[in-house]
């Protein structure tokens, strides 16, 4: 089993992101993202995150909410790898080496891999 990822994207996004975490269980990466199915709350997620080794971070779709800003906070602040896909939106964003325009181009790289 590859290291476990845990998505973060905006609220909004979650349907989307659902079929996104289905693509990646196929190639064997586990998801630790519960807040895709659940209404998550700050301790589940944060539990979660940690319990990941990797943070896939979504930014096509802004978050109203501010989660995933500060689950990109954590992982950083954690030395945690992060990739992350869509337009750099925020200053911080620029510190994340691994970027993708979108998930089919993330997806092409992958070819079924992620650290």
């Amino acid at each position: 089993m590859k290291s476990p990822i845990y998505i973060a994207g905006s609220w909004s996004d979650r349907p989307r992101l659902r079929g996104i975490r289905d693509e990646l269980a196929a190639m064997g990466i586990a998801c630790t993202a519960r807040w895709l199915d659940y209404d998550g709350d700050a301790l589940m997620c944060l539990g979660d995150l940690l319990m990941a080794d990797t943070l896939l971070l979504f930014t096509e779709v802004p978050s109203t909410a501010g989660g995933m800003h500060v689950e990109t906070g954590i992982a950083i602040g954690r030395n945690m790898p992060i990739i992350g896909v869509g337009p750099r939106t925020c200053l911080f964003h620029h510190l994340i080496a691994d970027w993708y325009p979108a998930w089919p181009e993330l997806r092409a790289a992958l070819g079924g891999e992620i650290a």
